[in-house]
Order: structure tokens, then sequence, then C-alpha cells
């Protein structure tokens, strides 16, 4: 929706007042309300850049990481005719081998399948989350599969294949580290304006909770990416929670954008 602002200004001609007006079009829900992104740093970063680009004012956002990956140092031996599985893009970017080319993968998320790709894994996605991941799994008994994951998961993706009768390993190749809020994130979300503290996932918001022991909240709204997230919020006593239709950036961004 668009309003539009008018202004006139009045000058005088040829011993007549004149007006003229100018037209400005506006974004009817344009303001300055605060939004907290909490990812790991490097998609922090990313998410940023993409609501800069989808009209929003850079100073609104505050990058503030909860999440810290760190890398596991442990090259699993993998079967080269092994097709790898990726749920996530630090798991493909942590990944210690030296011949990545060699090898196939199906990846959950166009970022991380493209990461993949850049790396030179022949990568295939198969959706953009994990249930969609699983739908378009192919049924084919004859290949070995090898999960590459971080050290805490929100869903136990190989039991649900060796349930479908799929042969699969796992290793984990990084882990991640609860950080605190930055001082910035802690103004806003103490501040009477507005703020929207977007959150990933069940670890970045058990980190949040441990902050906020310590924080009085005032204007602040918890943007979930996933019904379980909201869970955990609401268990703590968080009540302004608002869940994503769709565990997906893009969908966050709609929101935040609409």
């Amino acid at each position: 929706m668009v309003i539009e602002l008018l202004l006139v200004f009045r000058y005088i001609k040829n011993g007549y007042i004149v007006a003229l007006t100018i037209t400005i079009p506006l974004n009817a829900k344009m303001n300055n309300k605060k939004i907290v992104i909490t990812r790991p740093m490097l998609q922090s970063d990313r998410f940023k850049r993409q609501l800069i680009d989808a009209g929003v004012d850079k100073n609104q956002l505050i990058v503030s990481p909860v999440i810290e990956i760190k890398k596991v140092n442990n090259e699993p031996k993998i079967e080269k005719n092994s097709i790898i599985l990726f749920t996530s893009e630090n798991a493909v970017l942590n990944w210690d081998c030296t011949n990545k080319n060699k090898f196939s993968c199906y990846c959950v998320g166009l970022n991380t399948t493209n990461s993949a790709k850049k790396l030179g894994l022949n990568s295939k996605f198969l959706g953009k989350d994990i249930k969609s991941f699983i739908k378009n799994f192919p049924q084919n008994d004859k290949n070995e599969y090898h999960y590459l994951r971080g050290e805490d998961i929100t869903f136990d993706l190989s039991s649900s294949l060796k349930r479908m009768g799929l042969k699969i390993r796992e290793t984990i190749v990084y882990k991640q580290l609860s950080k605190n809020l930055s001082d910035q994130a802690k103004l806003s979300l103490q501040s009477n304006e507005e703020t929207t503290i977007i959150v990933f996932s069940n670890l970045s918001a058990l980190a949040i909770l441990n902050d906020l022991d310590k924080i009085k909240l005032s204007n602040t709204e918890f943007l979930c990416l996933s019904a379980n997230i909201e869970k955990t919020l609401k268990s703590r006593g968080i009540k302004n929670t608002r869940i994503s239709n769709q565990p997906t950036v893009e969908n966050l961004i709609s929101i935040l954008t609409g």
C-alpha cells in the first residue's frame, strides 16, 4: 500500500499567489523499528544484505549472532560412491576434505546447494526445508549416504532415513557455541522503540533466554522460524511471539517488509 505526502509551496508571481504541489510516495508501513539478526556471522551478514536489498534501512538492522560456528577437526572416511547429505551450509564450509570435487551431495536450501557447488561438489537441491528434503529424497536402496552435520540438531535425519530402509552414516564436522547478545542489541530490547528479534533455531532461543535474565524487555517481538522455537520461548514466559508461515529466509523477509 502506498500513501502520498503532499508538500505545498507558495510564492508570488506577477502579483498572484502561486501554489506548487509536490507528491512524494511513501511506504505506509515505513517506521524506525529495529531488527535484531541472531544467526551466525556469515549468515547474519548475508541476511542483512538481503533485507537492505528488499528496502529496509540499514540503520534499522542490528547484527548480533548468538551462535558461533567452530570447526571440528575430523576428516571423515567417506566411501567414494557414497552421496553426502548436507542440511546446513556450515557443514559444507567446515568439512575437511582435499578432493571434494569427487563427491555428489543432496542439500537442504539454496545457499547450502550453491556453497557446495562453489567447492566443486556435484550438488543437488532437494528442498527448502527438511520436510521437503525428505519428501523429495530419491528412493534408491542401492546408494549409501553420509550425513555431515553439526553437533546440535533439531531433527534426527539419520533415523528418519533409516526407517525408509536407507543405509546412512553420519559425522559431526562442526559445533555450535552460544554467545551473548551484543550491547547494542540489549539496549534496543530494553528501549521503548519497536524491536523485532529474529530467532532462527532452538539453540539460538536458549542462548537468548540465558541473556534475558538480565534484561527487562520493553517493546519487543520475537519472530520465530518454527513452532518449536516459539514453544521454547513461551516456556520461559515470553509472550510477544510470532511464527513465520514457512521456515525460510524468503518468508522472513516478506514478513519484515510487508
